[in-house]
């Protein structure tokens, strides 16, 4: 009479298998088959959420908000899929192109959004989905769909719906500056502040954060400009995390001012869920006049 055997997830080196002379009994046709099982099971285990690639994907300018969105997935060596009750193993030997017909379902992505890329199994095939569903809070599975859709990474679309062009290597995205200074910009600003939150966003407004909700390290351009009379006179922007500026700043750009001068600086920082930071600004006064200035913040990439 058969029974049901439950693997155990592990990989050891010896076997037992038999030889001649010994009983055929349940216990010795069954030793080898087990260990087998086992070593299944633990590969089973170990190709959870497998993903071999070069963990590098772009977005081309010239991109649409419907058809040819511009946002590139390299090739796929290996990824672990569920294809209906089955898990398998798939690839994709080139880049692809995402299109809303193919991967968004013939729809228009909406302006302002962080989407989501994802692999997933049609027809028995690898292809890819396009989503605004996040990932989980291991940044593998979408939420909601663990074994059928693999993360991979994600994209923003500017105040038109297109993706902003952008490089990621290894969950470090790189906005291309060159081409999207207005689209970037979190902040301009010219007055004197003390500790004040700024959402890394379009214009610092909620609703158009230019980072998704998973990310906690922003990557920043600051650009001050100091107008004064004196080589003393000075403006200093201060950044740090949100709340912690009244214990001291990340990130301290001073520019001086004689005459007019324009500077800028790129800096790493730590932001909250909400992707805010704190900045303050203190314009000098040592000599007569106090300096102007003109503070702008740019939002040019950020860390998974």
């Amino acid at each position: 009479m058969s029974s049901s055997y439950s693997p155990t997830a592990e990989f050891t080196d010896s076997t037992t298998v038999l030889a001649d002379g010994d009983a055929a009994s349940a216990t010795n046709l069954n030793a080898a088959p087990k260990k087998a099982l086992d070593r299944a099971a633990y590969l089973r285990a170990a190709t959870d959420g497998l993903l071999v690639w070069a963990h590098k994907a772009r977005v081309a300018t010239g991109g649409t908000n419907n058809g040819n969105f511009a946002v590139y997935v390299p090739a796929i060596e290996a990824v672990s899929l569920l294809d209906s009750t089955t898990w398998k193993a798939f690839s994709v030997a080139t880049e692809t192109q995402l299109t809303s017909a193919a991967h968004f379902g013939s729809m228009t992505l909406a302006n302002d959004t962080n989407y989501y890329v994802y692999a997933t199994v049609s027809g028995g095939v690898l292809t890819f989905e396009v989503s605004t569903t996040a990932p989980d809070a291991a940044l593998i599975w979408k939420t909601g769909a663990t074994g059928t859709h693999r993360y991979l990474f994600c994209f923003h679309t500017s105040s038109a719906g297109v993706p902003l062009a952008m490089q990621m290597s290894r969950g470090r995205y790189l906005y291309r500056f060159s081409a999207l200074t207005t689209e970037l910009r979190a902040l301009n600003t010219s007055s004197a502040v003390g500790a004040t939150d700024v959402i890394l966003a379009r214009g610092g407004v909620a609703g158009r954060e230019l980072l998704p909700a998973h990310a906690r390290i922003a990557r920043l351009l600051s650009e001050v400009t100091a107008a004064g009379n004196h080589i003393d006179d000075t403006v200093q922007v201060n950044y740090g995390m949100n709340g912690d500026l009244g214990t001291g700043a990340a990130f301290i750009h001073r520019v001086y001012g004689p005459s007019t001068a324009t500077n800028q600086a790129v800096f790493d920082c730590e932001c909250d869920s909400a992707r805010t930071i704190d900045y303050s600004i203190t314009l000098s006064n040592t000599d007569a006049g106090n300096p102007t200035t003109t503070t702008n913040l740019y939002v040019v990439g950020f860390e998974e």
